[in-house]
């Protein structure tokens, strides 16, 4: 076995492709490109976004600061493409679509963490 078999960043970083299912769990034909939990661009996202969280926590102790806020902007960051729209890929429509459809906030979050989704046939044995 050689340990660069072992090594997942890149594939991360290259993004897989994930179906939108609707409300009702009927997929659409909205199609995103996001980058995987181990990407260079995920694990900077996170970084950046939970520094940015302590940081505000801590500058407004009284303030009652959602972490849902912090957690939006890296799952926007990680995601790089759509297609099965006539809307060319914007990143405020990406974050507008993710607030008044949680859902599908949900399934990124979901894709995100699913290192099976990044192994593109990849050997199990």
């Amino acid at each position: 076995m050689k340990i660069k078999s072992l090594y997942t960043a890149d594939r991360h970083e290259e993004g897989s492709e994930l179906t939108i299912k609707d409300e009702l769990g009927k997929e659409t034909p909205l199609v995103l490109v996001v980058k995987g939990l181990d990407s260079p661009t995920y694990r900077a996202a996170f970084k950046k976004n939970r520094q940015r969280f302590y940081e505000d926590t801590q500058a407004h102790p009284d303030k009652d600061i959602d972490s849902e806020d912090y957690a939006l902007d890296t799952l926007c960051e990680v995601v790089c493409d759509w297609k099965g729209t006539d809307e060319p890929f914007d990143p405020e429509l990406l974050r507008e679509l993710l607030i008044k459809a949680p859902y599908v906030k949900n399934q990124i979050d979901a894709h995100v963490s699913n290192r099976k989704a990044f192994t593109k046939g990849k050997s199990t044995k």
